[in-house]
């Protein structure tokens, strides 16, 4: 059972979370590639780079316009399914990773 990132607000889970998702997304991948899957992997990959590795202080408005991640969670994926709670959870940790504990 996932449990959300604001029950268990860690750097070490957000990497956990980025990571598992990013296996989850691997592994629908079809070929070609659909490209809202695409799209979604290349945001984590992004994410993994710049706020994981490189611990960037992402604004919020910068977050709006470089991650779609939040909108594709809502338009393509059923409400409450752990896909579309991961990516949430993922978007909305991205401005506050740097701030959260390890």
């Amino acid at each position: 059972m996932y449990i959300r990132l604001y029950e268990k607000a860690t750097k070490n889970y957000y990497r956990q979370i980025l990571d598992e998702t990013i296996a989850i997304i691997n592994s629908n991948l079809e070929q070609p590639p659909l490209p809202v899957y695409q799209s979604v992997l290349n945001q984590l990959f992004d994410i993994k780079e710049n706020v994981v590795k490189k611990a960037l202080l992402v604004d919020p408005e910068e977050i709006s316009e470089r991650y779609s991640l939040g909108g594709i969670a809502v338009k393509n994926f059923d409400d409450n399914v752990e896909l579309q709670n991961r990516l949430m959870d993922i978007f909305m940790g991205v401005c506050d990773y740097v701030l959260l504990d390890e």
